[in-house]
């Protein structure tokens, strides 16, 4: 039983909830790097959709978490399988985003 790590990855996924609050509930999309505020055309709509990406995120990180707490893989698929469900989760984000920006 490893609680150091599993405690680190539940910290970062209560982090990523966390902004996937600020972005849904109180539409901060200024926290998305990647988006210029005066090019959004539906602020509500591309709120509401980072912020549901990102409460994904959080959980694919509690789900790692969990996994790893109850050795369900070893660590080198467990990294394989997070990495890939982030990079999939933040594609999905940066090409879904576009659709709430002005031409």
């Amino acid at each position: 039983m490893r609680t150091g790590p599993e405690l680190l990855v539940y910290a970062v996924a209560l982090l990523i909830a966390g902004i996937g609050w600020l972005l849904r509930s109180r539409q901060w999309i200024g926290l998305l790097h990647f988006v210029r505020p005066e090019r959004v055309a539906d602020r509500a709509g591309l709120a509401r959709f980072s912020g549901n990406v990102f409460y994904v995120m959080a959980a694919l990180f509690a789900a790692s978490g969990s996994a790893m707490h109850f050795d369900l893989l070893d660590d080198t698929s467990l990294a394989a399988v997070s990495v890939a469900g982030f990079l999939v989760l933040t594609s999905w984000l940066l090409l879904g985003a576009q659709d709430y920006m002005k031409p």
